[in-house]
């Protein structure tokens, strides 16, 4: 084999290995593949440290709303049953109110809204 065609083929292996890592912490569809079988491969979380997870961030969606004449504005809660999207570290996930907001999967970021 020549030294191109294997520079070229090391490149694809490379590069398919490492988008094999981005698929697996990937949560791309609604119910994480097109089978929706809401099951992640991910193995960092078992039965035997479930019990010491901990909140990494909180996101509010919270939105607030003019009042009437006379009277103090006030914070409007609504819930949300959408299941958010993550692809390459961005989660992508639409609020009660109409708009999709984009945050860094690991941090809870705002990036966009």
């Amino acid at each position: 084999m020549k030294t191109p065609v294997r520079i070229a083929l090391v490149i694809l292996l490379v590069a398919a290995a490492v988008h094999g890592l981005h698929a697996q912490r990937d949560w791309p569809t609604y119910g994480y593949d097109a089978g929706s079988t809401r099951f992640s491969p991910l193995t960092q979380i078992n039965a035997g440290n479930v019990s010491r997870l901990a909140r990494a961030w909180t996101y509010h969606t919270f939105v607030e709303m003019p009042a009437p004449p006379g009277q103090t504005p006030s914070t409007v809660r609504r819930g949300s049953r959408a299941s958010p999207l993550v692809v390459d570290g961005m989660l992508y996930m639409p609020t009660p109110y109409g708009r999709v907001v984009a945050l860094e999967a690991h941090t809870g970021k705002e990036l966009w809204f």
